[in-house]
């Protein structure tokens, strides 16, 4: 099976997909004739290998796709006229470039320069596209992140660390030079690890992917494009600073006085560096770009765990805290142009932030004096590495290859003695855990929580393919391919001692053992294959296509380690997902008056919801185990742990704990009909459809308006299959009195039922 995956894995890399960046146009004579035959040749610096060439159909048609972002000139020969040449057309990603050209009758030696403006709206795109260049990326007044990019996006913004939405919409997929980046790790697979720009890439466009068969769930789609050095040497370098000099306090003296304290976040220091080298490794042939940044936030923190607690939850002021926390990120990608067609590029990325005091919300709310024991060292790490093929068949025929691992690690790493028992080593079967150390229950304050510094550990890892090959003539576009991913997620978490110790107020201290996690969840498959068609006839654009969606998770045979509560226990994998889905999409785009300044755009298209490892967790039977048991502590100042590191049962009452399993056993009470999980159009989809019109106004302005409608499919209830209509009570309200209603309202509507309340505690199963 192993040898099987490789051999795909290596047939895949040479059969791929061509990227959207296009310049096509129509070349006609004085009279207005088209002109076939014509010779066109595109060139710029952005290509390494210089300039394609193509030649113009029987329509006068001609269509250059898979162009690098970048300034172009456009040049035309056809024996019996001059030559026509059109320079400064810029291209960004994503765009259609319309560039229609005449020639005049005369001498094909005889050049004539024509002066025109670049195209600002794309006459054969079915959506609208956001797209950020590199110097938008370095002089908008914004955090220099993705996330604020996209928060610059109309009806875009962001959610949980830093996942993209959009209209709505919580699904997205990020694209780094046409490879797949996604994060299995809590958020979906929307979360990407690229948090900054770091001057390593020339290009980011944001768009719905209606009319991009790459795009597999609907929401966001970010395609960004990495620099690639050039022929000639060029260096940057960014940098920022600031201090507690520079910040301002609004808060009064009464605010930050007792009872409330509301004193500021003060950033002692923040700083940035980020320099950038890119050029020529061999004039040509071989280049190069670089990059590296760091950015240092150390802040004072007033409300820290460090700071004394006054009576109850106000707090006094204390001694500012040091919070400090570094990102860095480098990236380096090699672009080599291997022969006349072949072309190969190399992009790696790694990203770092160690943030040596994060602390949790439960102890920086109810202030514990011990700030290392309230404290976790969170650390993330990401590497991408992405290896990318074009060829250049031939002017018609063009074929790319992506293969991409992206590896990311989330922890929330424990200090000091409590090292040990981080939730990383729970897979260390060899591993000596210290004797828990004899935690003391004394020095009472009100409402806090000790030794709860779960250790939580994260680590996603993918291999992505995005394949396809193109087929392109002056007025049609042909592309077929496939993506397929495949990964796991790896999530632990540990308490040191795997206990815990609450107090409630005075008079009542609880002990809670608890179970390590040890969960692994398997992404087999996630397969995307389709086909897209593309055809321009005169004005009019259509672009249809249709993609097969297939995806199959399991968990694998997986341990939970022992504690000094019960043993080792192993839990046999099964399968859990198990789904195939067809989407068409179709979408027109028309030249309103056949100067490329007016479109009119309508489109429809199926796209499935973004699922990665969230329903494979909690179908996995590692992770539906009760893996807690709480008690009443009873002593007054006792130990908790005997020395061999076992609760000490003199000091603890009676388990306080209400229903549920027994410790150490399955405790799930949520199950999936076979339906959900499993078939042909059960996962759940999404239908968006919208049209729009956009207007240029001035030589580099545009206006564009558009309207969407979105609606969702295969959607899941959860149903208490412990009750049923009788243990309902049933009850009429009286409709309000307005003269909208049937007959001015205030008549009763019956029909209503109300939960009795002797149900309330019933649990679910």
């Amino acid at each position: 099976m192993n040898r099987w995956w490789l051999g795909a894995g290596c047939l895949a890399l040479f059969i791929s997909s061509a990227s959207a960046q296009t310049i096509a146009g129509s070349i006609t004579d004085p009279a207005g004739a088209v002109i076939p035959n014509a010779a066109v040749d595109v060139s710029s610096p952005a290509l390494i290998e210089g300039h394609r060439t193509a030649v113009t159909n029987e329509s006068g048609r001609y269509t250059f796709v898979n162009l690098e972002p970048g300034t172009y000139a456009v040049t035309v020969k056809k024996e019996g006229f001059t030559t026509a040449q059109r320079a400064g057309v810029e291209l960004t990603t994503g765009f259609t470039a319309e560039i229609d050209l005449q020639l005049q009758i005369g001498a094909a030696a005889q050049t004539l320069q024509i002066a025109a403006e670049t195209p600002v709206v794309d006459t054969q795109s079915t959506v609208v596209s956001s797209t950020l260049g590199a110097s938008n990326m370095e002089e908008l007044p914004t955090g220099r992140s993705l996330s604020s990019f996209l928060d610059l996006v109309p009806g875009g913004g962001t959610l949980n660390f830093g996942a993209p939405a959009y209209r709505g919409n919580t699904d997205a997929q990020t694209m780094v030079d046409g490879a797949r980046t996604s994060v299995l790790i809590g958020a979906g697979p929307g979360l990407t690890s690229h948090a900054t720009s770091n001057s390593a890439y020339q290009e980011m466009t944001f768009s719905n992917g209606m009319d991009n068969l790459d795009m597999q769930t609907a929401g966001m789609f970010t395609q960004i494009i990495p620099k690639e050095g050039g022929n000639n040497f060029h260096g940057s370098l960014f940098a920022t600073y600031t201090n507690s000099d520079f910040v301002g306090n609004n808060v009064s003296s009464k605010l930050s006085a007792a009872p409330y304290s509301l004193l500021p976040t003060v950033p002692l220091k923040l700083w940035d560096l980020n320099p950038s080298i890119g050029g020529p490794i061999i004039k040509d042939k071989l280049w190069f770009q670089g990059t590296f940044q760091v950015d240092s936030n150390n802040y004072a923190s007033p409300r820290s765990p460090a700071n004394a607690l006054a009576p109850g939850l106000n707090f006094a002021p204390g001694a500012a805290v040091n919070d400090p926390t570094k990102f860095y990120t480098g990236t380096g990608n090699v672009t080599w142009q291997a022969d006349q067609k072949d072309k190969f590029s190399f992009f790696y990325e790694n990203t770092t932030t160690d943030e040596p005091y994060g602390r949790e919300p439960s102890f920086t709310f109810f202030g514990l004096n011990n700030a290392a024991s309230a404290s976790n060292n969170l650390d993330t790490y990401s590497q991408q590495y992405i290896v990318k093929w074009t060829r250049v068949q031939s002017p018609r025929l063009l074929i790319t290859g992506n293969l991409s691992v992206f590896n990311q690690t989330i922890a929330n790493d424990l200090l000091g003695p409590d090292a040990a028992w981080e939730g990383r080593f729970n897979n260390n079967s060899s591993l000596q855990r210290p004797v828990v150390m004899a935690l003391q229950v004394g020095n009472y304050i009100n409402h806090f929580i000790y030794n709860q510094a779960l250790s939580d550990f994260n680590y996603s890892h993918t291999l992505t393919l995005a394949n396809s090959v193109s087929y392109v003539t002056g007025s049609h576009q042909f592309k077929l391919g496939y993506q397929f991913m495949r990964g796991y997620y790896y999530h632990a978490q540990r308490y040191p001692g795997d206990a815990y110790i609450t107090n409630l107020g005075p008079g009542f201290t609880s002990v809670t053992e608890a179970l390590p996690l040890n969960d692994t969840d398997n992404i087999g498959a996630d397969l995307g294959v389709y086909a897209q068609d593309k055809w321009t006839i005169k004005r009019l654009t259509i672009n249809y296509g249709l993609r097969l969606d297939y995806l199959r998770t399991r968990t694998p045979s997986e341990t939970v380690p022992a504690t000094a509560f019960l043993p080792a226990e192993t839990f046999s994998g099964v399968g859990v997902l198990n789904w195939k889905d067809l989407s068409p999409r179709v979408g027109a785009a028309y030249d309103v008056f056949s100067n490329h300044k007016t479109v009119l755009r309508a489109g429809i298209a199926r796209f499935v919801n973004g699922q990665t490892t969230t329903l494979t967790e909690a179908n996995n039977p590692a992770n539906l185990i009760q893996r807690t048991a709480t008690f009443v502590y009873t002593g007054t100042n006792g130990t908790i742990y005997n020395p061999d590191g076992t609760i000490n049962k003199a000091s603890i009452g009676p388990s306080s704990s209400v229903g549920g399993a027994v410790f150490g056993t399955n405790a799930q009470t949520t199950f999936y009909a076979p339906g959900v999980l499993s078939g042909f159009d059960k996962r759940p989809f999404t239908w968006d459809v919208e049209g729009g019109v956009a207007q240029q106004v001035l030589p580099h302005l545009s206006v564009t308006g558009t309207a969407y409608y979105i609606w969702t499919g295969n959607r899941t209830a959860t149903v208490n299959t412990a009750l049923n209509i009788n243990d309902y009570n049933p009850f009429c309200a009286t409709a309000p009195s307005d003269p909208a209603l049937p007959g001015g309202g205030g008549y009763q509507v019956c029909g209503l039922y109300n939960l009795n309340p002797a149900y309330l505690s019933i649990t679910p199963h």
